[in-house]
């Protein structure tokens, strides 16, 4: 929140900031603070009030129109913003797939950082492309107990910085 406010401050224009947790927002007073309920409340109204919507919607997406903006983990230099398209994250998932990573109906735990663009295809991408079974541990403390309870087939490879395959 206080980063998105201040890149605000700076002169971004950032009309919306979403907030999943009000946890400590009591302060804050400025507008265009949503959460995330308040949000899926709006857009199920608007679904329901405007007949056509979601297919107008769903008709936006288009495998080369971007699925995501994530940061590059900078190991090669500094960070750098990317915008990932459907067919580049389900291109990446289909080769993996081919060459036997990972399968449909996979349990994966994902313990890597979401912002982690290797991470983000693997769990997103392939979660939802191959219908994975996609756990998120609460926090860097429980990820070895969640590993034991949850047993996923799937692990994903946790690379040094800097190294490579």
């Amino acid at each position: 929140m206080d980063k998105a406010l201040d890149l605000r401050e700076r002169g971004a224009h950032i009309e919306h900031i979403v907030y999943d947790n009000p946890r400590g927002l009591g302060r804050y007073t400025v507008p265009g603070l949503v959460s995330w309920a308040d949000l899926e409340k709006r857009g199920a109204q608007r679904l329901a009030n405007e007949p056509g919507l979601r297919e107008q919607l769903l008709a936006l997406a288009t495998p080369h129109g971007p699925a995501v903006f994530i940061h590059s983990s900078g190991t090669t230099g500094k960070p750098k913003g990317l915008v990932l398209s459907h067919s580049n994250i389900l291109s990446g998932v289909r080769n993996a797939h081919r060459a036997g990573a990972f399968d449909f109906g996979d349990s994966i735990l994902a313990y890597l950082p979401m912002a982690w663009v290797g991470d983000f295809s693997m769990t997103m991408g392939a979660g939802v492309a191959l219908r994975f079974t996609i756990n998120i541990p609460e926090g860097a403390e429980t990820v070895l107990h969640n590993l034991r309870e949850i047993a996923p087939s799937f692990y994903p490879p946790h690379r040094a910085a800097g190294t490579t395959c």
